[in-house]
């Protein structure tokens, strides 16, 4: 199973570099949480005005939507003290992935040592916004001019403060 952050669906609709990696996700039946499918919402909303085209797009190309469980929620506040610098929603997309035996794919760099599931879909050294066709996938869906930091309100370089054994899976 492949469950796919906010910012990797983002880096896919704005064919940012990584974009790819996503596809092929896709194309294997990868899930998103709930909360990551509001994150991408929200940020395309604030940018385009209109989610309908992105949501087409995304559940035509088979994207499922999985629920946090409580056994997430609390996971992700176990999470919080090794790693406050991640999000909520980050914590609970890797809460989700360690429960379901999962590979997550993210751009944020800042999840590595957090879990050895975490595949991250950009190298340091691909620039944002290089994807070749980024103009004309945001031209279909409306969604011009967003990138993907801008979009999960994260630096790309920033680094995890508190050191630990991260999240693993159960029984691995």
């Amino acid at each position: 199973m492949i469950i796919l952050d906010s910012s990797a669906i983002l880096a896919f609709l704005w064919a940012e570099p990584g974009d790819t990696a996503v596809r092929d996700a896709l194309a294997a039946d990868a899930v998103c949480t709930v909360v990551n499918w509001c994150e991408v919402a929200t940020k395309v909303l604030a940018k385009a005005g209109d989610w309908s085209a992105a949501e087409t797009s995304l559940t035509a190309l088979g994207l499922r939507v999985i629920p946090i469980e409580t056994v997430d929620a609390v996971a992700a506040g176990r999470l919080w003290l090794q790693y406050p610098a991640l999000s909520l929603g980050d914590r609970l997309c890797l809460a989700a992935g360690a429960r379901l035996g999962a590979t997550i794919l993210t751009t944020d760099r800042a999840w590595r040592p957090v879990s050895d599931s975490v595949r991250v879909i950009r190298a340091a050294s691909e620039p944002r916004g290089s994807g070749d066709q980024g103009a004309d996938l945001e031209g279909q869906l409306g969604l011009g001019g967003l990138d993907v930091e801008d979009a999960v309100g994260e630096d790309d370089d920033r680094d995890v403060l508190v050191p630990g054994d991260g999240l693993r899976h159960a029984g691995g």
